[in-house]
């Protein structure tokens, strides 16, 4: 996860948390990220606005920020799973184009370690 405030660049890779598990730290430090996106903006609406900051509704507005996310992960989560299974469930078979076409199926593949990549292409007519 990475966060990105003015100039400043934070990751869960360079920011250690003592006694926490990955799973843990990551998730308190988007705790963080939304807390803060929260402030910032209250000090936003202070400045701008000229609004009188209050810390209670801040916090709220983070958590009910939190839980929307966190709603909107589940929902995105449960999503792949069920096309997941759907895509597992059907089988997958080329068919082949009408008579007198050619039809070329493509695919690509990168690997980010070593920046490298690679494509194939097959071109076949209605008989394969």
């Amino acid at each position: 996860m990475l966060v990105d405030q003015s100039n400043v660049v934070w990751s869960t890779e360079s920011i250690k948390i003592r006694g926490q598990g990955k799973e843990e730290a990551e998730d308190l430090i988007g705790r963080i990220g939304v807390l803060s996106w929260e402030i910032w903006k209250t000090r936003n609406q202070t400045i701008f606005q000229n609004t009188i900051p209050n810390p209670n509704a801040t916090i709220i507005r983070a958590k009910i920020l939190e839980s929307e996310i966190r709603e909107a992960m589940r929902k995105k989560e449960q999503l792949g799973q069920n096309q997941n299974r759907s895509i597992s469930r059907r089988s997958i078979t080329w068919r082949p184009p009408p008579r007198d076409w050619l039809k070329a199926n493509v695919d690509a593949a990168y690997r980010r370690s070593t920046a490298e990549g690679a494509t194939a292409i097959v071109i076949r007519d209605n008989s394969g």
